[in-house]
């Protein structure tokens, strides 16, 4: 699957009001559909696509307010993360 395809599931599952759960060996980020649209309301992305491809995940903003984001999947589609989405009416 290339990144644009999993970042448009993402979006799509947002869309529906699903909560987008990404997990690492270290820890689980709930992105829940309002969470999402005030990112959006400051100009931010919850995920983005880089230049060469990557899959971008926002992780939080610097002490300056600068957004900072990790990566979620390589340019080559290497998905690094563990996605999981729950829909609205299961929670």
């Amino acid at each position: 699957m290339k990144n644009s395809d999993l970042l448009a599931e993402i979006l799509r599952h947002l869309a529906d009001g699903a909560t987008v759960y990404v997990s690492t060996c270290l820890r689980v980020t709930r992105f829940e559909p309002a969470f999402v649209a005030l990112l959006k309301e400051r100009g931010y992305a919850a995920f983005r696509l880089t230049q060469d491809g990557a899959l971008w995940m926002y992780e939080g903003c610097s002490r300056r307010g600068i957004p900072r984001y990790v990566t979620i999947a390589t340019g080559d589609g290497i998905l690094l993360v563990g996605l999981k989405f729950e829909p609205a009416a299961s929670r």
